[in-house]
């Protein structure tokens, strides 16, 4: 199911993430703009993750809409959602290992997604 939903954003390769908000200590939603260049479509996608066990962002984007240029990925494993948003070897990825190594991740029990088309151009 998640890898469907990755699949069909392209991973978010390159995306742009237009928002990270904490709704409060456990809750946070993450919108990017992917730009899903084989289907030329623009999609808004909001990742909504609650019950967060674990976050880590060392550099926070302190700067309008950061490029995912490593795309995203997200793992089930053991009944927790893994969201990292700046992977390092999407070849070789081991989740849980890689995963420490990420600059920015979120680790959590309840994901929903959500995608939207955008009726901007696709440019």
């Amino acid at each position: 199911m998640i890898k469907d939903f990755l699949k069909k954003i392209d991973f978010a390769n390159d995306g742009i993430v237009e928002s990270i908000s904490f709704k409060n200590f456990k809750s946070v939603e993450i919108k990017i703009i992917v730009h899903h260049y084989a289907e030329k479509k623009k999609f808004d996608v909001t990742l909504n993750l609650d019950s967060i066990y674990e976050i880590k962002m060392v550099n926070p984007p302190n700067v309008t809409s950061p490029i995912l240029s490593g795309g995203v990925q997200i793992y089930e494993i053991n009944e927790f959602y893994y969201i990292d948003l700046n992977p390092v070897d999407l070849e070789d990825y081991e989740p849980i290992e890689d995963l420490k190594h990420s600059e920015i991740y979120f680790v959590g029990k309840l994901l929903e997604y959500k995608i939207e088309e955008n009726s901007e151009d696709f440019k």
